[in-house]
């Protein structure tokens, strides 16, 4: 499957009209030219219809390869997401593969694939950061929609299970790849695990209870325990603090919610950095029954081994995901498709 660009000359035969007023039209002096507002409206309908977007290469000087590859980080890059970021780094740059690059904020994401498109990239790799408020939910947005049919597009750590299955088919539909985890499927098997003991009392970020709710096998794991209760996720408009501290924060404000005695036996966080700093608090607040407390995090990060405190942690399967992603890039298929790589729950 190849990257469908549009020329001018192909948009004005589309549009029943000539090359000169699709040119005054993108170079916003069709007013001057005394195009009419019908005009310019039908011709901007198709353009949005087509997912055409205009050759910046023919508007300057710069060198245009014929096989450069669009890379979007959307979103704050955090520990799995950077630890991904690096894999693909290095193996571009083996490869000594053409790389246009775009980075991405919330509702941004639209102007990030015109802007690669605009430099006709063959290919796009997009990176979903799980830090953002709508986690992708842009990509259903029309107008994205009708660029991503143009251009072979591989979407990495896509939110199975939390996005609306109905925008999960509207992208596969328009020929993308999808590349993830299921989150519950892996939280599953924490509760699995959690619902084997005698003692089921969990604290839970609010964020992860919300995406794994959903789930029915969850909700009836969720029903069987003894309490389930939630705290605010702590990294909710504050991306850019050190996780480490956002824990010690959380640890302070649960250690003063717990008093003299704390009553959970299972506290879930978003991270290992989050978890490790809360532990952290936790331990030297020494009240009784701390010691009991099993404090899972998520991502299995890098500096696992040097962390001071022990938890339980849930490893995103990263370097699958890449390799995944990277053949798909290499031997695009002609339909879409997800492809669902398998995390790991990892006891203290």
């Amino acid at each position: 499957m190849k990257a469908r660009y549009y020329s001018t000359t192909e948009l004005a035969k589309r549009a029943g009209t000539s090359r000169q007023v699709i040119s005054a039209i993108l170079n916003d002096t069709w007013q001057s030219k005394r195009i009419s507002q019908k005009t310019f409206d039908r011709v901007h309908g198709i353009m949005e219809e087509i997912g055409y977007v205009p050759d910046r290469a023919a508007k300057n000087l710069r060198k245009k390869s014929a096989n450069t590859l669009g890379i979007i980080y959307h979103g704050p890059l955090h520990s799995h997401v950077l630890e991904a970021v690096q894999r693909f780094n290095h193996h571009y740059l083996e490869k000594d593969q053409d790389v246009e690059i775009a980075l991405s904020s919330e509702n941004k994401l639209h102007q990030a694939v015109t802007h690669l498109m605009g430099h006709r990239v063959q290919r796009v790799l997009i990176l979903l950061s799980s830090l953002t408020k709508t986690y992708g939910e842009e990509l259903g947005d029309r107008s994205t929609l009708r660029l991503l049919q143009a251009v072979p597009t591989v979407i990495y750590n896509y939110p199975f299970g939390i996005l609306p299955k109905e925008l999960e088919n509207q992208l596969l539909g328009a020929g993308n790849q999808l590349v993830g985890f299921s989150r519950s499927s892996v939280y599953l098997k924490l509760f699995q695990s959690i619902c084997e003991g005698k003692k089921t009392r969990v604290l839970i970020d609010q964020k992860i209870l919300d995406m794994i709710r959903p789930d029915p096998k969850i909700c009836k794991l969720l029903d069987q325990c003894d309490e389930v209760e939630t705290y605010p996720n702590p990294q909710f408009d504050n991306f850019d603090q050190n996780p480490y501290k956002i824990g010690e924060q959380l640890g302070k404000e649960l250690a003063q919610k717990f008093g003299k005695d704390q009553k959970f036996d299972f506290l879930i966080t978003a991270s290992d950095m989050i978890a490790q700093g809360c532990a952290r608090i936790l331990s030297e607040h020494g009240k009784k029954g701390l010691k009991n407390l099993q404090i899972v995090g998520f991502d299995k990060v890098d500096a696992l081994p040097y962390f001071q405190h022990p938890i339980s942690t849930i490893e995103v399967p990263v370097k699958q995901m890449v390799n995944t992603s990277i053949d798909l890039l290499d031997n695009y298929p002609k339909t879409g498709a997800k492809h669902l790589a398998k995390a790991r729950y990892l006891e203290e």
